[in-house]
């Protein structure tokens, strides 16, 4: 069985330890750590995943954010369904925002 863990905070790789504890002893050392470099700086967390026996590889990778691809700009689209200062209005109902409804019940129990 074969896993990667692929991790942008110290959280994500303290879970991907304590998932791969979980597994039992004849499972580990089978998956792959990846610790991305885009968001944290690691440190020496790299040398110890690798010294504990818990991943087969540790890798530190040098995600690129989306800005570095100027090709790709044209392509992203936001989704976001929040407001945004100055934006458009936001994507969900505002029937309970507005002060000529009545608030009363049935609106709520």
């Amino acid at each position: 069985m074969r896993r990667i863990y692929i991790c942008h905070t110290f959280y994500h790789a303290y879970i991907a330890c304590l998932k791969e504890l979980n597994l039992g002893a004849e499972h580990r050392g089978e998956a792959t750590l990846m610790l991305s470099r885009m968001s944290n700086d690691f440190g020496s967390l790299d040398e110890r995943a690798s010294k504990s026996g818990l991943f087969d590889k540790v890798i530190m990778y040098d995600e690129k954010d989306e800005s570095f691809f100027p090709e790709l700009q044209k392509l992203h689209t936001d989704k976001s369904r929040c407001r945004k200062p100055g934006g458009s209005s936001p994507a969900f109902p505002l029937l309970f925002l507005s002060e000529s409804h009545d608030l009363s019940p049935p609106y709520y129990s």
